[in-house]
């Protein structure tokens, strides 16, 4: 909840410390929609839509702000995991999972074309698809259309996913460039099937 929950100031502070402690990465959302003080809104009071869910009405001043927060980090040198559509645990409302099947392909396209404009010249990101959930096959369709208009805007950022524990990325998605893996057995091995079974399968 770093981009909502405090303001440029405190990012400065919150980050510079986490440098000095060693940190070098962060996993961020791009839009909350529970997990801080006042969702979706950030601590100006800035919504990131003009109505709740309605992903086809961004408003530019959220995202303003979540540039200058974001660029902050890389400022300092971290590497941003970046959710533009964090799920929810079980696709519930942690996440924005329902919100995305009610919003449908066509305006998560136009969200995905508007995220990947304004965020296009941050090299510090990696972009992750999903986040505490694997949806259902039909509904992979919706991650893939933020990611298309993403790239069709211009963002060429690295782009990972984040699913369900025990998948991994590239079990999930083709269109991902980096494999990460959510597992509560040891990581390397997990890791390691999955990519001699993504290389077989190329």
């Amino acid at each position: 909840s770093l981009i909502v929950q405090l303001d440029l100031d405190e990012t400065r502070d919150y980050l510079t410390a986490r440098k000095a402690q060693g940190f070098n990465t962060l996993l961020v959302n791009l839009i909350d929609h529970k997990l801080s003080d006042n969702p979706p809104g950030n601590a100006f009071g800035d919504e990131p839509f003009a109505s709740a869910g309605e992903f086809s009405q961004p408003v530019d001043r959220y995202f303003e702000r979540a540039h200058a927060a974001l660029s902050i980090t890389e400022e300092l040198g971290f590497v941003v995991l970046l959710s533009p559509d964090y799920l929810g645990y079980g696709g519930l409302d942690d996440g924005w999972y329902l919100d995305m099947v009610d919003a449908g392909r066509d305006a998560l396209y136009g969200y995905g074309r508007y995220v990947g404009e304004r965020f296009a010249d941050l090299d510090n990101v990696i972009w992750v698809d999903g986040g505490d959930f694997t949806p259902p096959d039909a509904d992979l369709d919706l991650l893939r259309a933020v990611r298309d208009g993403m790239v069709d805007a211009g963002a060429t950022q690295l782009r990972t996913g984040h699913f369900s524990p025990e998948d991994s990325a590239f079990d999930i998605a083709d269109w991902l460039d980096v494999n990460a893996t959510y597992t509560y057995e040891p990581v390397y091995a997990k890791s390691l099937a999955d990519e001699e079974a993504h290389a077989a399968a190329m």
